[in-house]
Parts: structure tokens; sequence; C-alpha cells
């Protein structure tokens, strides 16, 4: 899959759940848990 791809679906990933991270920014702890999730969806993506 090429990059672009994966780059446009963590976008769309990210837009869909971006009231979510805001929330999660309230809180440091959090806001790395929401990054981490994103790179898993990445690399889950990559795989696919």
């Amino acid at each position: 899959m090429p990059i672009s791809t994966v780059l446009k679906s963590s976008s769309n990933y990210l837009e869909k759940h971006r009231l979510q991270v805001a929330e999660c920014q309230l809180h440091q702890v959090n806001r790395v848990s929401a990054l981490q999730a994103v790179e898993t969806y990445a690399l889950q993506t990559l795989k696919e």
C-alpha cells in the first residue's frame, strides 16, 4: 500500500476521532496514548 494512501487513511481516521483527540489533549498521558493509537492504526493499515 502506497504511503500516500496510508497518510490519507490516517487523516480520515484522525478526522473521525478529532473530538476524542481534542479531549485527550487535556491530559498529557492521554495525548500520548492517542498518538500511539494513531501509530498503531497506521501500522495495521500498512500490513493490509
